[in-house]
């Protein structure tokens, strides 16, 4: 089977690169496209920093030249490979001119898969314009979330769930003899910086005097940023390469905060950190409560006082290192890696003929 995978160039790889890499290991031929110029480099110069502060513009915009021009490579590109299947991450730069092309004209099946939530009223109206016109020409429309299969729904889209997974080859246990002093923590925080008071939250436990540790992106934005810092002793930051299995490798807990601005009941971070044998500690939620088995391979908390009473708890006696254990046990045995993604999509490409 012949696949092409569409995707914004991301410098991650644990999005479109993933599925493609994944596709590969279950026996397809896949051809990998992502439209990486937006976020290519250029020399410190006037004009190149003219051209790329264009790219830059087209690229949050959705329009102009290199938009277009970006369209029309998409539809060269799956005429002449002739796919059975083609996978669009994230077609936040595709037309529905595109997308109707590559179905209609040429009469593929195309599906779409977006980690974000379309529907949050926490993005700009002009975000998602193209993605919400092409979606009568999508073969299908994978979910990446229980709630917008009624999103789509009330529009008059079929979709269904396609979860989000972890990557074996990134998220994996590691022997504690293997592991760097500079992660070594109690408890860690992963994630980026939101303003829904995760930072007040954290910033109690650091005041209770709980041995916690934070990575992420946009912390510098919080208002209480000074006062963790001073806490931690050090600035945060996200991490890079596979300093990110080694610091959820390096935690007893590693604690799970659910984004708002996507209406979040789960991440993929739920996946991550069982895959590295340390026990979750998540806020509930019935999504999570379907995964894991709670007190047994994960941990959920209701409030503040809550959760410090549970890390307290589960620190005490070395309790978080069976629920770690089980939970890796219960997501090995449901499938979630992104192959097993990858095979849904697959049957169901079958199964729709």
């Amino acid at each position: 089977m012949k696949v092409l995978v569409l995707e914004e160039g991301v410098a991650s790889d644990i999005y479109g690169g993933a599925f493609s890499k994944a596709f590969k290991s279950i026996g397809c031929e896949v051809i990998h496209h992502k439209w990486s110029i937006f976020n290519k480099s250029y020399p410190n110069n006037c004009l190149f920093r003219l051209l790329g502060f264009y790219k830059k513009f087209e690229s949050k915009y959705a329009f102009g030249f290199y938009i277009r021009h970006l369209n029309e490579n998409i539809k060269q590109l799956a005429k002449s490979t002739k796919p059975d299947l083609i996978f669009i991450y994230r077609g936040l730069h595709i037309f529905p001119s595109t997308v109707r092309y590559l179905t209609n004209d040429l009469g593929l099946v195309v599906y779409g898969y977006n980690n974000d939530d379309p529907f949050s009223n926490n993005y700009p109206a002009y975000y998602w314009r193209h993605f919400f016109k092409s979606l009568p020409y999508y073969s299908h429309v994978f979910s990446y979330r229980d709630k917008n299969i009624s999103d789509y729904k009330s529009i008059g889209i079929d979709s269904s769930l396609l979860r989000s997974y972890y990557i074996k080859d990134r998220n994996y246990p590691i022997e504690s003899s293997s592991l760097s002093c500079k992660f070594m923590s109690d408890i860690s925080f992963i994630g980026h910086f939101e303003h829904d008071d995760r930072d007040k939250l954290l910033l109690s436990l650091l005041q209770k005097g709980i041995n916690l540790k934070i990575y992420g992106t946009g912390w510098h934005l919080s208002p209480v940023y000074k006062e963790l810092v001073n806490f931690l002793g050090y600035e945060i930051g996200p991490l890079r390469g596979d300093d990110y299995n080694i610091a959820l490798n390096s935690c007893k807990i590693a604690l799970v905060i659910l984004s708002r601005l996507n209406n979040d009941t789960y991440t993929r971070r739920c996946f991550e950190i069982p895959a590295s044998k340390t026990m979750m500690l998540a806020k509930y939620t019935s999504d999570l409560g379907s995964l894991f088995d709670s007190g047994k391979e994960a941990v959920f908390f209701s409030s503040e006082e809550d959760l410090a009473d549970k890390i307290n708890f589960y620190l005490n006696y070395n309790r978080y290192i069976s629920i770690g254990e089980a939970g890796y046990e219960r997501l090995c045995r449901d499938g979630h890696e992104v192959t097993d993604r990858c095979r849904h999509i697959i049957n169901f490409y079958y199964n729709m003929f």
